[in-house]
């Protein structure tokens, strides 16, 4: 039997409630506490206190961690509390959307040896991407260039589209390229109310120049999400559908190399909790830390 980690969730949104069904996935992860607005909230049955004030969790000595899916404006004040009581947080991307709260979490979690911060991008946990990355490291494959597309089917978030959409490219990109970026550049296509609704950045890691394309629309049953990877024994495409991702090579002749991977299910976000159950009990600690994404929040809030 697995050691247990006693955990809470605070957020019970679409995205909320499907990392929560996630989480109940993972051999380990106890749910004691579901924090919502309202018991409706909550899609799925379980045998945790359902609570409206976040606070009582901290009451609780069992609590090892905390997930954090509410809207992004409401994650500093609610990390920052955690962080305080020297828990390991999980965060949904954003961290924050400032630079300065985002060095003050990163400053907190660095205080208190139990605590600690893990932000959600799960594309960094998908199977297939990372079957391609231990592909091109095998064989020693150069990457020239990555262009993404993104077009989601929602109306704009409050976020806005570098930080909802953007973000979770940039990680990628550097994940793949084994480095972060040296330089990034944003450009809001279409703006409502100062949110963009659609833009493009520029990011270049050395002499290698990426793009990141992504746009809401309102076409509610309209989704389309690719990536290329121009490299030099051909063409990488990654394809997200129905939260399924697929990674196959076109060689165009130019090498014998073959490369498919389907994922026959949505994998990575399960996978992301179980990394974070793995951190919560000292099996090992997150590949990615804050600095990272201060680091990104930063470029982003750059006018």
């Amino acid at each position: 039997m697995r050691e247990s980690a006693d955990i809470a969730i605070i957020g019970m949104g679409k995205w909320g409630n499907h990392l929560l069904e996630n989480i109940l996935k993972v051999n380990g992860l106890e749910v004691r506490y579901i924090c919502a607005r309202q018991a409706e909230d909550v899609e799925l049955k379980t045998p945790a206190s359902i609570i409206h004030d976040e606070n009582i969790i901290l009451k609780d000595k069992r609590i090892k961690g905390v997930v954090i899916a509410t809207q992004p404006q409401k994650h500093f004040a609610s990390a920052s509390k955690f962080l305080r009581r020297g828990l390991k947080i999980f965060v949904e991307k954003p961290l924050t959307l400032s630079y300065r709260e985002c060095s003050h979490l990163a400053a907190l979690a660095a205080r208190k040896t139990s605590a600690g911060i893990m932000v959600g991008n799960k594309f960094i946990y998908s199977p297939a991407i990372r079957a391609l990355k231990s592909f091109l490291i095998k064989h020693d494959i150069k990457i020239e260039s990555i262009s993404s597309r993104w077009l989601k089917g929602c109306a704009a978030q409050k976020a806005g589209i570098f930080f909802d959409i953007c973000y979770h490219h940039i990680y990628l990109f550097d994940y793949l390229l084994g480095m972060r970026f040296d330089r990034l550049e944003k450009f809001a296509t279409n703006e409502k109310g100062g949110i963009a609704s659609s833009g493009i950045v520029i990011l270049k890691h050395g002499r290698l120049v990426s793009s990141i394309e992504a746009t809401y629309n309102n076409h509610f049953d309209f989704f389309d999400h690719s990536i290329r990877l121009e490299t030099d024994k051909g063409v990488f495409i990654v394809k997200e559908k129905d939260r399924k991702v697929s990674v196959y090579l076109d060689n165009k002749g130019i090498s014998s190399l073959t490369f498919k991977h389907e994922e026959d299910r949505e994998r990575c976000v399960e996978e992301e909790m179980e990394a974070y159950y793995r951190w919560l009990i000292g099996e090992e600690i997150p590949e990615f830390g804050p600095d990272i994404d201060c680091r990104i929040i930063r470029s982003l809030s750059k006018r």
